[in-house]
């Protein structure tokens, strides 16, 4: 079974990613782009995350319509932070690089560290 935590670090890193690879270019989102969270039972994690990354700053919006958003983007802090290669990893690509090639492999573990490593860089640089 799949906890809550799992499906929010896939969704961000797919969500994040994608964001990262249009930027600066605003996107309509609805839940049927994440097929994944496309059923009644996971529709709570696809608001709750988008509510999430917005009130800790990583993403804006205009506004809420039933089953999405209208003009979602990276805001200044998630774009720093997508942008930036941690001291800690062993490697000169940018978290968003990162991020961006391990949603395309569908690598669940490796998504995980990099959503983690961004939220955890988020609350290191910004506090």
């Amino acid at each position: 079974m799949t906890n809550n935590i799992d499906i929010f670090n896939k969704f961000c890193g797919d969500l994040l990613a994608r964001l990262y690879e249009t930027f600066p270019v605003e996107k309509d989102l609805k839940i049927t782009d994440f097929e994944y969270l496309d059923n009644e039972e996971l529709s709570d994690i696809f608001f709750s995350s988008i509510k999430f990354l917005k009130r800790e700053g990583f993403i804006n919006f205009s506004m809420a319509f039933y089953g999405g958003y209208t003009s979602v983007c990276l805001t200044a802090k998630a774009l720093a932070l997508l942008n930036s290669v941690p001291k800690s990893l062993e490697t000169n690509e940018t978290l968003g690089s990162q991020l961006s090639n391990v949603v395309k492999e569908g690598k669940s573990e490796v998504i995980k560290k990099v959503v983690s490593e961004i939220i955890r860089a988020s609350t290191d640089v910004f506090s």
